[in-house]
């Protein structure tokens, strides 16, 4: 019996985490790099009162390379200062940063120091979160997630053209973080 390697975030699969497949397998990328650049543009409002930008990108493979590459494409075309980080725990926030956090450590850590630094969120900084929950709602979190797409990507799936591997749309749910 072969292995099928993944890296995964609540046991979500990608078609660009899965390592090797017998057969063929139709997949709706969660975490497509085209569709998370247009998540971004579609925030571009609320991303331009911030001077720079910074994603706390986990180091490992828990988390796919588009998102790098989506990140990277929408502060160059946007001209956005920028940086990525591994952790949130070392941040010192400046005022007029914008977060992207993956990781539920970086986004503790984040408001932590944001509430010791006296920052209010969506004013002195900003934090946009990947997955959304119903703590981040209560929170007012702006987050990314492809989770209410689900019927979306299963009609995505039945598509005639969708023969390997379709984009899932990613959907921005606006809160007062950013």
């Amino acid at each position: 019996m072969k292995k099928i390697g993944f890296a995964a975030k609540r046991f979500t699969i990608t078609a660009e985490d899965v390592w090797e497949l017998e057969a063929n397998y139709l997949a709706v990328p969660a975490s497509h790099a085209s569709g998370l650049y247009r998540a971004l543009v579609s925030v571009s409002d609320l991303l331009d009162k911030y001077e720079k930008l910074i994603l706390i990108f986990p180091p490992g493979n828990l988390y796919p390379a588009s998102i790098l590459k989506a990140f990277l494409q929408y502060c160059q075309r946007h001209q956005k200062n920028y940086a990525i980080h591994s952790n949130a725990t070392d941040e010192i926030p400046a005022p007029g940063t914008g977060y992207l956090t993956l990781a539920e450590t970086d986004l503790a850590a984040l408001i932590k120091i944001s509430r010791r630094l006296r920052y209010e969120l969506g004013q002195d900084m900003g934090i946009l979160s990947f997955d959304d929950s119903r703590v981040k709602e209560l929170m007012g979190l702006t987050v990314l997630t492809a989770a209410e797409a689900g019927n979306d990507n299963a009609s995505l799936l039945l598509q005639p053209a969708c023969q390997s591997t379709c984009a899932g749309p990613v959907n921005v749910i606006r809160r007062s973080s950013l």
